[in-house]
Formats: C-alpha cells, sequence, structure tokens
C-alpha cells in the first residue's frame, strides 16, 4: 500500500470518526431548533383558534343586546352586532389560512370541523336576525332561549377546535405547556362568563322571572367557573411569575370575579326576591360585557408568555447550533493543519512525480510539470521529468510528421490532382468490390465513361491552363448530377468514369442525359467576354451475363462510347442484357468531326 494511501486511510478513520459524532451532534441540535421553530408556529395557531373561540363568544353581547331592543334599534347596537360578526369571519379566515400549514390528514379534518363552525353560525346568525325583525311583544320565550342557545353552541363548537390545535404544543416541555393550558382556560373561562350572561337575555328581555331551566344553568355555570378559575390559577403558578402575567391575574379579580359577578349576583338577588330588574339587555351587556375583557387580557398575557419562551428556546437551539458548527470547522482545520506543517511537501511531491511519469507513460504529453520552488533533490526530479517529456513530444511530432506525410501520399496516389476527384488506381478497386457486392445481392447497376468532344482543339486553341479549367468545369457538373452513392473518377485525360449503383438501363439512360444536357447547356469557362461551350459523348453499360466484371463492363461502355463517337458525338449509348443499344439522341452540329 501506498505511504500516502496509508496516511489518508490514518486521516480519512480519524475525520470520519469526528465527523460521525459531530453529524450526531448536530442532527440533535438542528432537531431542537427545527422543534422549537414548530412551537412558535404552533402556539400562534393555538392563539389564533382562541381568537376564533373568543370572537364567536363575543358576538354574543351585542347579539343579546339586539334581542333586547325595540325596533329600530340604536345604531350603536346596530353597529356593535356588525362589528363583532366582522371580527369573527376575520378571526376564522386567519385561522383558515395557518390550518393550510397542518400536514395531512389533520389539515383536512381541522379545516372540515372550521368549515361546518362557520356554516353553522351562519345558520345562527339567520336565526337571531329573524327574531331581531320581529316586535319585542312577538319574540317569545322559546324563541328566544332557542337563538340564544345557538349561539352558545357555536362557541361550544369552537372549543374542540382550540383543544385540538393547542395539544401539539404539549410535546414542547412543561412551562410551554401549562402557558398554553393555562391560557385554553382562560379561554373556556371567558365562554362561561358569557354563557352566564346569557342566561338572562330572555328574562330581560320580556322583563319576567328566570325560569327553572335558566336558574339551573346559572348554577352549573357558576361552579363551572370556580372550578376554571382554580385550574388557571394553578397552572399560572407554576409556569408563569411575570409581572405582565400576575398584573392581569390581579385585573381579573378585580374586574371580572368583582364587578362582572357583583353585577350578576345583585340580578339573581332581585329575581329571588320576586323583583324585576330593570335593565335592558342592551343596558347589561354594556356593564358587563367589559369586566369579561380582563379574562381576556389574561389570556393574551400567557400566549405571550407561551410565545416569548418559544422564540427564546428557538433563539437558543439556534445559537447552540452556530456554536457547533463553528467547533466543527475549527477541529476540522486542526486535523489538516498538522498534513499540511509536516507531510504535505514530501508527500505531495512524490504523489504528482508519480502521476506525471505515468501520464507521459501514457501517451499524455500535455501534462503539465510544476515548476520547482527551490534548487534541491524535488527540483531536480521535476526538472528531469521536464526534460523526459520534451523528448517525448519532439517524439511524438515527428511520429504525427511521418503519418500526415504517409497520408498526403496516399492521397496524392488515389485522388485526381486537378479535380480533386478518385482516378483510375482508386476507382478500380472500390467499383470492382460494389460491384461484387451488387451481384450477391441479384442487383442493378451500370458502368459509364464520359468524353469531352473536341478537347483536343480547345488545347490548341487557347492552351492546356484552359483545357485544365474545362476537365475541372466538367467534373464538377457530373458532381452535382450524381448521388453519394455513385462511384466517380477521372479516367484519363479528359476521359471520366463512374458507376452508376443500384440503377437500371432506363434510370441509367435518364442520369447520363441529364448529364450530358446540363453539360451541353452551361458554360464552361471564359476566355475574356467568350464563353466555352463544349459538348460530351457517354457510353454505358449494365451489369448483364455478358458483362458482369468491371473489366468486361468498361470495355462494353468504351464500345458504347465508340458508337457514341462515331454517330456524330453530343449523345448517350448503352447496351442491355440481351442487345446492344444505341438509343436515338440530339446528334451535334453538322461541322462535327
Amino acid at each position: 500500500m501506498r505511504i500516502k494511501t496509508r496516511l489518508l486511510i490514518y486521516i480519512g478513520i480519524w475525520a470520519l470518526s469526528l465527523a460521525g459524532l459531530l453529524g450526531w451532534l448536530a442532527h440533535k441540535q438542528w432537531h431542537e431548533y427545527a422543534s422549537n421553530r414548530r412551537a412558535v408556529e404552533d402556539v400562534e395557531r393555538a392563539g389564533l383558534a382562541l381568537k376564533v373561540f373568543e370572537m364567536v363568544s363575543r358576538e354574543r353581547g351585542p347579539t343579546n343586546a339586539m334581542l333586547g331592543s325595540a325596533k329600530p334599534a340604536p345604531i350603536i347596537q346596530v353597529q356593535a352586532l356588525a362589528t363583532a360578526r366582522a371580527n369573527s369571519e376575520v378571526a376564522v379566515a386567519r385561522l383558515r389560512v395557518s390550518m393550510q400549514q397542518l400536514p395531512e390528514p389533520e389539515r383536512a379534518e381541522q379545516l372540515g370541523a372550521l368549515n361546518r363552525l362557520n356554516n353553522n353560525l351562519t345558520q345562527a346568525r339567520y336565526r337571531v336576525d329573524a327574531l331581531i325583525a320581529k316586535p319585542v311583544a312577538e319574540r317569545n320565550g322559546n324563541d328566544l332561549d332557542t337563538a340564544v342557545a345557538g349561539m352558545i353552541a357555536i362557541a361550544t363548537q369552537a372549543s374542540p377546535i382550540a383543544t385540538r390545535l393547542a395539544q401539539p404544543v404539549e410535546r414542547y416541555g412543561t412551562d410551554l405547556n401549562d402557558a398554553i393550558v393555562a391560557a385554553r382556560a382562560a379561554a373556556e373561562l371567558r365562554e362561561q362568563a358569557g354563557q352566564l350572561g346569557s342566561q338572562f337575555t330572555r328574562a330581560l328581555v320580556r322583563h319576567e322571572a328566570l325560569t327553572a331551566e335558566s336558574s339551573a344553568a346559572v348554577e352549573r355555570i357558576t361552579g363551572h367557573i370556580d372550578v376554571i378559575r382554580g385550574g388557571v390559577i394553578n397552572r399560572t403558578t407554576r409556569c408563569c411569575d411575570s409581572p405582565s402575567v400576575t398584573a392581569a391575574m390581579a385585573n381579573m379579580d378585580k374586574q371580572y370575579f368583582g364587578a362582572g359577578l357583583g353585577l350578576v349576583d345583585n340580578l339573581r338577588h332581585s329575581w329571588q326576591r320576586n323583583e324585576f330588574p330593570t335593565l335592558t339587555t342592551g343596558e347589561f351587556a354594556a356593564r358587563y360585557v367589559p369586566t369579561m375583557d380582563s379574562i381576556l387580557q389574561l389570556r393574551d398575557s400567557l400566549l405571550q408568555a407561551a410565545t416569548q419562551k418559544a422564540l427564546t428556546n428557538s433563539v437558543t437551539a439556534r445559537d447552540n447550533l452556530i456554536r457547533l458548527a463553528l467547533l466543527a470547522v475549527a477541529l476540522f482545520v486542526l486535523l489538516i493543519a498538522p498534513v499540511i506543517l509536516f507531510g504535505y511537501r514530501l508527500l505531495d511531491t512524490l504523489t504528482v512525480s508519480a502521476d506525471i511519469i505515468k501520464a507521459l507513460a501514457g501517451g499524455q504529453l500535455e501534462t503539465t510539470i510544476p515548476a520547482p520552488k527551490r534548487q534541491d533533490e524535488i527540483g531536480d526530479v521535476m526538472q528531469a521529468i521536464a526534460v523526459l517529456r520534451d523528448n517525448s513530444v519532439a517524439r511524438r511530432n515527428l511520429e504525427s510528421e511521418r503519418e500526415a506525410l504517409i497520408a498526403e501520399l496516399h492521397q496524392a496516389a488515389t485522388t485526381d490532382y486537378l479535380t480533386g476527384i478518385l482516378n483510375r488506381r482508386a476507382f478500380v478497386p472500390l467499383a470492382s468490390l460494389t460491384l461484387a457486392q451488387t451481384r450477391r445481392r441479384n442487383g442493378s447497376c451500370c458502368v459509364a465513361l464520359l468524353d469531352i468532344d473536341h478537347f483536343k482543339q480547345v488545347n490548341d486553341t487557347w492552351g492546356h491552363d484552359v483545357g485544365d479549367a474545362v476537365i475541372r468545369a466538367v467534373s464538377d457538373r457530373c458532381r452535382v448530377n450524381l448521388r453519394n452513392s455513385d462511384i466517380f473518377a477521372r479516367y484519363g485525360g479528359e476521359e471520366f468514369i463512374l458507376l452508376l449503383t443500384d440503377t437500371d438501363m432506363a434510370k441509367a439512360l435518364q442520369t447520363l442525359e441529364r448529364i450530358r444536357q446540363d453539360i451541353a447547356a452551361s458554360g464552361l469557362t471564359k476566355i475574356g467576354d467568350k464563353t466555352i461551350n463544349l459538348t460530351i459523348s457517354i457510353g454505358f453499360s449494365c451489369l448483364h451475363e455478358q458483362a458482369y466484371t468491371l473489366e468486361k463492363m468498361i470495355s462494353q461502355a468504351d464500345l458504347q462510347l465508340y458508337k457514341a463517337k462515331k454517330q456524330g458525338r453530343n449523345q448517350v449509348a448503352g447496351s442491355s442484357a440481351h442487345e446492344p443499344f444505341l438509343p436515338s439522341s440530339v446528334r451535334g452540329p453538322d461541322d462535327e468531326t
């Protein structure tokens, strides 16, 4: 095993052990941080649920006042009821938005419960509005009891929602749990206080004595209030000793348990003496409802204390996570430092040298060789490697030049220097191979010879440079009219040869006739303002029993070329499998020979 490998293994084991320990600590700390962040959200959501509980309970105050008011009701009472209903709707909407963050299936369950509460609230309001629309004298006791009970049922329905949304806070610690439970108990205390006041609505509206059912309900609710108050005090004492909570508790004792319950006791004593109170429902609500605000102040103080505890815990967990991250960075820096100080230069240089030598041996001659920083043994090794690399590069360049020369010679041996197409030497083996493949699959092909008519006159009249230009032009026009699969070559002098693959006699005649016409109609080159127009003669032979080799097909094509020349040039002549073929064609001018 290599030295550097062993060292890296030792460092890796150490690093992984340390990383595992730090990762475990970081996971626990992150889990605590995330848990505290969720606690803040859960406390906020519980507060929104308690707000819904409060608002639907608060709505009963102006509702009871309107139930006891003559038509038309005072504008201040109408506005109070509208404001209370709007506040309830806002509270429900805010809670609905917060519920969207709950996981499934809890989200669907809680949203369903909230929607049912909202629907029942709409129906309860409808019953209340129907009673308010009647004169006071027509509002009988049973209808009033039903309307009041309907509004109480809404608050009763809101209570489980608040309870369910407050439950997740219980897992975040005793102090936080006690604060939320105390806040929820304060909200329930306010609801019971509201229900207590609602029991007097019928008697105050109709100026009659309390019914037996209402008297029993007052006794029962008063007992509940005492029990809930004791729970609030117990929980508050255990979790929250802040001045704001203590002040809110004292204010509740003074306002509600002093003034509010004092008003209730006075009314009860009046009915016990068979004296009907002269208060209206509106007057009673104006004196009684404000005292219940002290209960809500206590609830809000408890929620604020719970939120502050959750935020404090979240900040503490975040700070611990940051400290752990800084500790991890410091430990890794201290781990790497000894390697850098004591082993880096020797081991790294040894490794780099080995990698460079292997790369050079593998032909990677572009490998960069670091310049030596010091004139010592390591620097000498690097300089020696650089010399080795330069020698290898020089040898590779010589090999590349030799290969390029060989390729150039091969190109010159197989390509016509004048036209850039294949020469005769390259055509014969390629065409022979193609012909053999065609015979094996019973295909068809044709060989054609093309000759420029009266080419000698061009050389004699304008010189060989113009003749070369004509040959290049004819080559270019032929290539334009041929397929990629056809084989085209210069056969010698002004003659060209081509092999038309997968072509029968009719198609060959069509292709060759197109080439002939194209060249006849084209100006092959210019001498000053004069355009030189020339024609070609073509002879071709198709694969058949008598012409099944390349030599025989070329011989047949040459014979047909001779016939084409003999019959006047500027035409195509060919042979088929059964008879020589000399098609009718356009003859050249009468003066051609």
